[in-house]
């Protein structure tokens, strides 16, 4: 659940690119009460993932849980989380963001 007082946090998650992906994603902050407050979703270079940005509220605890639940979705290849900075925000990822790339 979201407090007012949490620090703002940026999920960001590299997931394959498969029907029902998303509502699963968004489902596992929505069971629990969370409200994300900015959602950017963009095809990787080769489509077969998709990189999501997710902004919220929550503090270390609840970001580590999130987390956690998110890797357990099977779409889900990488999770990492950061502090938001509104400053540095590009509204998403830049052409060329090797941030989350996975290796298989």
């Amino acid at each position: 659940m979201n407090s007012p007082n949490s620090p703002m946090r940026r999920f960001r998650l590299l997931v394959e690119n498969r029907h029902g992906a998303l509502i699963k994603i968004v489902g596992t902050f929505s069971t629990r009460a969370y409200n994300i407050n900015s959602l950017h979703v963009t095809p990787d270079r080769d489509e077969e993932l998709s990189q999501l940005t997710v902004t919220l509220r929550c503090d270390d605890r609840q970001c580590e849980l999130l987390r956690k639940q998110l890797m357990k979705i099977v779409d889900v290849v990488d999770v990492q989380v950061e502090e938001y900075d509104p400053a540095t925000d590009n509204g998403g990822y830049q052409n060329g963001d090797n941030i989350l790339r996975a290796t298989r």
